[in-house]
């Protein structure tokens, strides 16, 4: 042990990691709620267990192109 070495402080643990972490439950939509959401670049997807909305296009770097190419719909 050398004593004029500082510690490193690499395996430092955070506060927020401490605390307990807070998830609420998805909201259950139905397909009249669904449809009244949605944006333009947005699609419904019904199945017979689930209501789901998402992006026409998944890929966060396509949507970004496919943004840019077509821009907003009004």
């Amino acid at each position: 042990m050398n004593p004029a070495k500082e510690k490193k402080l690499s395996n430092v643990r955070s506060k927020s990691a401490d605390e307990r972490l807070v998830v609420f439950p998805p909201k259950l939509v139905t397909l009249e709620d669904a449809i009244g959401y949605i944006q333009w670049d947005e699609l419904i997807e019904v199945t017979p267990t689930a209501v789901r909305l998402r992006k026409r296009v998944l890929n966060s770097t396509d949507r970004k192109k496919f943004m840019r190419n077509n821009g907003e719909l009004s």
